[in-house]
Parts: C-alpha cells; structure tokens; sequence
C-alpha cells in the first residue's frame, strides 16, 4: 500500500471513530425535551392541533415568523409523545448531509476519488461542533430543514451542469422548500446560478445559466406569493425588530468574521463560553490557524496538478459567501445560522489537508494528518460537550415543570392559574441557544405548563417580584395558586 493511502486512512479511520462518539452523544438526546423557545412553538403546534395539521401550511398561528417545518415537527412528536420523531429528523438531514458531502468530495477532485477520502470528508462534516444545536433543539428545526434543501438545490444544480433538465426542476423545488424552512434560504437562487455558472461546459454554459436563472426566479416568486397569502402573521414586537435590523458597515465584516471563527476554530462556544478556561481558547484557535495553513498547502499543490481544482474552490468559497449574505446583515446574529456552512468548511479543509498527504516528504505528510486528526477530534469533543449542555438544560427545565406539578397535584377542575415568580427576574446575558443560565431556563420553562400539565386553555397568570399577588377573588374554586423559585428550583402551592 503507498503511503499516501495508508495516511489517507488512517485519518478516514480516526474520523470514523469521532463520527461513531458524537453519534452516541445525539442518540442520547434523541428523546430530550424542550426548553427555552421551543415553548413557543409547541404552543403553535397545539392550535394547528385544533385547526387541522395542514394549518402549518398556510397559516403563521400568531407568530411573525412563518416556518412549517419546525411546526409540523414539534406537532408529530407531540403526537406520537416522543421528541425522538423531530429529534430523530433532524439527525436523519444531518447523516444525509454528511453523505453528499462525502459524494461531492468525490466529484469535485477528480484524483481524490478514494472511498477513504470521501468517508473523512462525511465525518468531518458530522463531527463538526457547529451541528449539534441545529440536530439537538426543537427550535432550530427549521435551520436544519432548510439548509438540507439549500445543500440539495446546489447539489441538484451541480449535476444539471452536466446532466438533464430535470435536475433543474429538482433544484427549484428544493429552493423553494428551502426558503418555506427558513428566512435564510433566500439566498439558495444565487448559489444555483453560481453552481450553474461556474460547471457548465463553455458550449451550454449560457443556456444552462439563463434556465437555471429563469428557474430559481419562478421559484422565489412562488415562495413570496405563498409568504404574503399566510393567515395570522403578526408583526414583530420591538426587542425583534431591532435585533433584525439590515445594515452594511463595520458590523457586516464582524458578522462574516464570525462566521468563519465558528467554522474554522474548533471547541468553541460551549467549552470557550462555557468553561471558560484560556488553554482551550489557546489551543482551538493554535489548530485552526495551523489547519488553514494545512488546507492551504494542498489546494496550491492540487492547483498546479489537478485542472479545475481553482474553480472548485472559486465555487466552494462563492457559495459559503453567499450562504452567509442573508445574515451577515443583521444587526445581531446567532451561532446556529452557521450549520450549512460547515457543509463547505468540511470539503475545503479535508480535501485541502488530505490532498496534502498526497505529496512531499512522509515528515511533512504525518505533521500535515496531525494536524488534521487534531481539528477533527477537537470538533468532536465540542460536539459531545455541546450534546450534553443541550441534555442538560432540558433536564433542568423538565425538572422544573415537574416541581410544579407535583405542588399543584390534581388540577382536573382547574381553569386558571396565578404563578408567583421570586427572587428575581432571571438573568438576561445568554450566549445563543447554548449557555443560558439555570434560573433562565426555569423561568422560560414556567410558559410550558399547558402542555405539561395537558391543559391547554388553562389561563395563566404570572406575578414577577416586584408584583404582589392579591389573594383569590370570592367563589374561585377553580383557581390555584403556587409560587416557584427559580433560584433553587422549588414550587410550593399557596392556600
């Protein structure tokens, strides 16, 4: 065996044994619970319950934001009683992904068409840190849903390039799911026409762009005629709007740069956030400076021994940009927007640093893999540790709501409910979905009750510290009374 294969998979291996512990990490979580927004949504699954499951379809329940998928998701494992059905979904997109990633590689570079190479290529997409939140919470659903469709739309466009029509109608179709999973899927008709542009052969090249163009179009004006006819969509109060703002300036690079770091800098957000201790600050930013030079090492030796390899990354690179547009203009932006663009960070860093071990000296080759293994294994661990806050805030929150409603016992003839909130209003600083301090997710918690208690229409009233609660009005049978510290996470019922 030469020994670029025998490197080759040895890091194939070493990433499948990473992809193999962050499996068993989100196969932990499958059936975990909500916390945080995902209350809101499982109150708008519960009027679509009410209206007809095909509700979610046209009309927004009384949110100003429009996604069907996170909905009907969140609708279906309240129905079968198991978060495992979105949960499961959502890993079922992601194991997907891997897999076009790993049939991309194998596309993209025509000496790099190894089984190994594209197995690591896969991996190291799963692994990477970037997922879990988008795998392992019902609230970014619809950022998994709708990248799965971004990704399948250029896919599609990639082999119309080449192919028949009908991978042209396949990828206006996936656009168009792409942008009903999320706002940010707007920006799927650009990277097509990149796709397009970028592939096809000289002879066909404008043909195939304009269709391309004129299909992509068809579907964008489809998906603003089904947005403007959706029923009950509310506008945003102020605190959202002034998060969405558009803006250009300095803030725009700020937001790329960003996204990049979260891509590029393995062990991040969860363990730098979180823990915050200065050795993994230095060492996950030490692996991704070395793993761009790595990566660049072997884009510039394909570069002069692979033609196309520069369009390849021209495209890679285009359509990471462009996935980032919709977003880079807001005036706050959260880490879960960047799942599809470790779908790119996977391919140009595997395919840069592998191509690495294809040639110079076996020294170079082996410093080259490390520093690979290094960058993969670190994702993973970042993955794991992501995997278990995420458990562990759901675990806090349905501890919670079980404190609850064990002082409230049996509230089969109750219609209303006054809750008294203390010590004090929960801690506003939060990184994304990710850290969010304990009496905050107690707090958030408290706004599912209705579905734990399995009382829909009981009427809630909450009472915040500097709120006194007056005692129950004369010939209030059916109310219940119960204050709850959220500090040490106890609920006792009041006479």
């Amino acid at each position: 065996m030469k020994r670029a294969d025998s490197l080759e998979r040895t890091g194939a291996l070493f990433a499948g044994l990473c992809c193999l512990l962050v499996l068993l990490a989100y196969l932990q979580n499958v059936n975990s619970g909500p916390f945080e927004d995902d209350f809101g949504w499982i109150t708008m699954a519960l009027a679509a319950e009410k209206q007809g499951s095909l509700s979610i379809w046209c009309d927004a329940l009384g949110c100003f934001f429009f996604r069907p998928f996170n909905v009907g998701l969140v609708l279906a494992s309240m129905q079968a009683g198991s978060w495992a059905v979105a949960h499961g979904t959502a890993l079922l997109l992601h194991v997907l992904l891997s897999i076009t990633a790993a049939w991309m590689a194998g596309r993209l570079i025509s000496a790099s068409r190894s089984r190994w190479f594209m197995f690591a290529v896969g991996c190291a997409f799963f692994v990477h840190q970037g997922a879990p939140t988008t795998v392992l919470q019902l609230d970014t659903l619809s950022q998994s849903t709708s990248d799965f469709f971004s990704v399948a739309a250029v896919v599609a466009a990639f082999v119309y390039s080449s192919g028949r029509a009908r991978w042209l109608l396949l990828a206006a179709v996936a656009t168009l799911l792409a942008m009903a999973g999320k706002e940010g899927g707007i920006s799927t008709p650009l990277a097509v026409a990149v796709t397009v542009l970028l592939f096809a052969s000289s002879e066909t090249r404008l043909r195939r762009t304009v269709y391309a163009v004129g299909t992509q179009a068809l579907a964008a004006l489809a998906y603003a005629l089904w947005r403007t006819n959706v029923r009950n969509l509310i506008a945003p109060p102020e605190e959202v709007l002034a998060r969405y703002d558009f803006g250009a300036g300095l803030e725009t690079l700020r937001h790329f740069g960003q996204f990049v770091f979260v891509e590029i800098v393995p062990w991040n957000s969860a363990s730098l956030l979180w823990n915050q201790r200065l050795h993994e600050w230095v060492l996950g930013t030490a692996v991704a400076f070395l793993v761009i030079i790595a990566a660049c090492s072997g884009w510039r030796r394909l570069f002069s021994s692979q033609p196309g390899s520069k369009r390849t990354l021209v495209w890679l690179l285009s359509v990471f940009v462009l996935w980032c547009t919709p977003f880079v203009f807001l005036s706050k932006v959260s880490e879960q927007e960047a799942y599809r663009l470790g779908w790119v960070t996977a391919l140009v860093v595997t395919t840069g640093c592998l191509s690495r071990l294809k040639t110079g000296s076996r020294r170079a080759a082996m410093v080259v893999l490390f520093i690979w293994c290094a960058w993969i294994g670190i994702n993973a661990t970042g993955s794991v540790q992501k995997s278990a806050l995420l458990r562990h805030n759901s675990l806090i929150v349905a501890e919670m709501l079980q404190e609850v409603k064990e002082a409230l016992g049996d509230v089969s003839e109750t219609s209303e409910l006054w809750v008294s909130v203390a010590p004090s209003r929960p801690p506003v600083e939060r990184y994304s979905v990710l850290y969010v301090p304990e009496p905050a997710l107690r707090w958030r918690s408290l706004l599912g009750l209705r579905w734990h208690l399995k009382k829909p229409d009981l009427a809630i009233s909450f009472f915040l510290p500097d709120e006194s609660m007056p005692g129950p009005p004369p010939g209030a049978e059916n109310l219940k009374r119960v204050h709850v510290d959220i500090v040490e996470g106890r609920a006792r019922l009041l006479p």
